[in-house]
């Protein structure tokens, strides 16, 4: 009986473990989802600035899966390249080791729910009663924090039990298959609960509650490193080739960063406890554990430093070019992914939006040419418009259904918005090619509202530019309508001079009216696409 209130004491405490880090990382994601754009957007500089980003951020939020993601959604959105993503990704390797200094620093000799309860508690009612405000995921998170402890202490609870009727010396890790065999455990451990931070809590704690020795515990620890992998793999399934070459170098990063610390593991512990001791900081299995994990990751950046610019040529020349130059149509920048970072979702969503009103633009360009419009211009790139909008529509909607702030709300109302205006730009352009194709509709085509149809391609030309000067629209804007009103006028006038005169008149006047229609959806959406 007591073995199995033992097995139902330590399940308990890995379940209130992960539902901790669950709210915990989710709370910060939350209420500093923007935040997190803000500085992984400036880390742009130098690969030291791309990895201290990477580390800062992971951890601040406490899961180096969700800075990897927002990572691959910068770049796909074009924000960051290949080789400053792959520092970040690096840096949220070393920033995920605080999960074990959080664990070894908490003490796991006091009574943790000392800690855990009062934050369970002021967590709850600050997210209870301010839901819809900052505070809300802060308390989540300070929820979340109090759980993690509380898991962590039933956790140690389970293993002092278990050691006091366990013989240690049966965990034997002598040999390479005592430390594969204990590496293993941390790899499918990670890997089933998608939680590199549960997996090294538990051998933190069983080494701390002296159940296995450390040297298990440390062949435990790198293999939940390695595990992490997982996550990065399975999240880039049918992702965008510049998702998978940036998971690609974060299970390149850790491969290298095991291999040292297996070649470490068989001495490092007596050299670590002499360097705690050193200074002056109590040495303990846990935090000896934290240490190892920090040390062999730092290695691993600086064994990465020589190769990052070959590794990240070779993956761009992979994971597979001629399916982005085939999907002339396929989403560049959207990304399941980054749905967990709605302030990176939106941003992918905004370049996509772009991309839609530089294919819709093309198509207006193509209905408003000189001489007879081409057809078949005008129809490619408002098919591609058409499939992006609907790619775009199924993402927003997905990112609708997640909790966000009101700040992304807004943004993602504008994208919508957006979205509007280049399907009636669409539209339009389809008519005006119609119209200018009509049999007899003019005869010298190429005479029909020239200087209009040259204002309106010059707009649409503006509105597609990757960042389009708003105040230079509105005034085109301004010349095209004052062009509009004398060119109507004009119109009026040559109607009066007979029944040729009259269908010409009106032919030109309806060609004026739809391409004037088009060029202002297209600057509304430019503006609506335009970073806030």
């Amino acid at each position: 009986m007591d073995a199995w209130v033992t097995i139902g004491t330590f399940a308990g405490g890995i379940g209130l473990f992960l539902l901790g880090m669950h709210l915990l990382t989710e709370g910060l994601k939350a209420a500093a989802g923007g935040a997190l754009k803000g500085i992984l957007a400036r880390a742009t500089g130098t690969r030291l600035r791309a990895l201290a980003s990477g580390a800062l951020i992971t951890g601040i939020v406490q899961s180096s899966s969700a800075v990897t993601i927002a990572a691959i959604g910068f770049v796909n959105a074009g924000l960051l390249d290949l080789g400053q993503a792959v520092w970040v990704v690096f840096g949220s390797n070393v920033g995920t080791t605080m999960t074990g200094w959080l664990v070894a620093l908490s003490g796991l000799e006091v009574d943790l729910a000392v800690v855990a309860l009062p934050a369970i508690g002021v967590g709850t009612l600050m997210s209870t009663f301010a839901k819809k405000r900052r505070a809300g995921p802060i308390g989540d998170a300070i929820a979340g924090f109090g759980l993690f402890f509380l898991g962590l202490g039933f956790m140690k609870d389970a293993f002092s039990d278990l050691a006091s009727s366990v013989d240690p010396s049966t965990f034997d890790i002598g040999g390479v298959s005592g430390v594969a065999l204990f590496a293993g455990v941390g790899l499918v451990l990670t890997a089933a609960t998608q939680s590199s931070s549960a997996s090294l809590a538990i051998a933190l704690a069983a080494a701390q509650s002296r159940l296995i020795p450390i040297e298990a515990a440390g062949a435990w620890v790198i293999g939940a490193n390695l595990g992490t992998t997982s996550t990065a793999l399975i999240s880039v399934i049918g992702a965008t080739p510049n998702a998978r070459r940036t998971a690609m170098a974060h299970v390149a990063f850790n491969l290298v960063a095991a291999g040292a610390a297996f070649l470490l593991l068989p001495f490092a512990f007596d050299a670590l406890d002499a360097a705690l001791e050193a200074l002056d900081f109590t040495a303990s299995p846990a935090s000896s554990l934290a240490l190892f994990h920090t040390v062999f990751n730092v290695l691993g950046v600086l064994l990465m430093w020589p190769l990052t610019g070959r590794l990240t040529r070779f993956l761009a020349r992979h994971f597979v070019e001629e399916e982005e130059e085939e999907g002339r149509t396929e989403p560049k920048h959207l990304d399941a992914n980054v749905l967990a970072v709605p302030a990176v979702a939106l941003e992918a969503l905004r370049l996509e939006g772009q991309r839609v009103l530089s294919y819709v633009a093309e198509a207006v360009i193509a209905a408003c040419a000189p001489g007879e419009p081409s057809g078949n211009d005008v129809q490619t790139n408002t098919r591609a418009a058409t499939e992006l909008t609907e790619a775009i529509a199924d993402f927003s909607s997905q990112l609708d259904r997640v909790s966000v702030s009101a700040k992304v709300a807004e943004g993602l109302a504008r994208v919508v918005q957006a979205i509007h205006h280049v399907n009636v730009a669409v539209e339009q352009a389809e008519q005006i090619s119609a119209i200018r194709q009509r049999p007899g509709a003019d005869e010298e085509g190429s005479q029909v509202v020239p200087e209009m149809l040259a204002e309106v391609r010059h707009i649409a030309r503006t509105a597609a530019a990757p960042s389009p000067n708003l105040a230079s629209l509105e005034d085109l804007m301004k010349e095209l309508t004052q062009s509009y009103r004398v060119a109507s006028t004009a119109y009026t006038s040559t109607a009066a001079e007979g029944v040729r005169a009259t269908a010409q008149a009106l032919y030109r006047q309806q060609v004026a009216s739809e391409a004037r229609r088009a060029a202002k959806h297209l600057v509304h959406a430019a503006r609506e696409l335009s970073e806030p």
